[in-house]
């Protein structure tokens, strides 16, 4: 088993400019960690054995600095969306309303809401777009969305706080993986190459959920969007 912690560099360099004497509990840890795995390099990799986080495997080396390993992605297979992870970003109560009833009406067209006595569509969100995206490529969930600028401005809210272009600059990864990766109303998802315009977007793990999903998602934006 090997792990290791990457320190931004806000905490790597917190003391690093700080004369001789007093230091920070930040650096203070660092120099503990530092001493307890053997080496801290400037990157601020700290390299962890199995034995440094309590597994009951044999202790080994450090993980070898620059040391590449392969990483198996696959986006879920399912053919439907029942009894998995499937969500519409609602991070903030601006919009939240409006977003919960087109996913409830979405989910009474695809599976049924109220229909039974346990429910069989499951939300985890993730609060970031790349994190979204990385529950896609990893088969975690089967359809993610972010519908916010298309809801403010049916609420005329201006709100800064949405996905931007950078945000989804990424999008290539889910394409090379077979994720379908599109505007929610059908299309690329197109936005002026800058920091400040909002983009809304949803991602379907396979062509059999986008399928299902596309048509009647479509549909139940233009009836709440209109």
């Amino acid at each position: 088993m090997w792990a290791a912690v990457l320190l931004p560099p806000y905490l790597r360099d917190r003391n690093d400019n700080k004369a001789a004497g007093a230091q920070s509990p930040v650096s203070n840890k660092l120099n503990s960690l530092s001493r307890s795995f053997g080496h801290r390099d400037r990157s601020g990799y700290l390299p962890v054995t199995s034995s440094s986080l309590g597994s009951p495997q044999q202790a080994g080396s450090p993980l070898p600095a620059g040391s590449r390993h392969p990483l198996t992605l696959a986006p879920s297979t399912a053919t439907d969306f029942r009894h998995g992870f499937s969500w519409m970003a609602k991070y903030f109560p601006e919009g939240r309303t409006l977003t919960s009833q087109i996913e409830e009406r979405l989910w009474d067209e695809l599976v049924g809401v109220g229909r039974e006595a346990s429910p069989v569509i499951f939300e985890d969100q993730y609060l970031s777009t790349a994190g979204a995206f990385y529950e896609l490529l990893a088969g975690h969930d089967r359809m993610v969305g972010d519908l916010r600028p298309l809801v403010y401005a049916r609420l005329d809210l201006e709100f800064s706080l949405v996905c931007h272009p950078y945000d989804v600059c990424i999008a290539l990864l889910l394409e090379e993986a077979g994720v379908l990766y599109e505007h929610p109303l059908g299309g690329f998802p197109d936005a002026p190459l800058d920091t400040t315009s909002g983009i809304a977007w949803v991602a379907y793990a396979n062509p059999f959920l986008a399928a299902q999903a596309r048509p009647i998602l479509q549909k139940v934006l233009r009836q709440f969007l209109a």
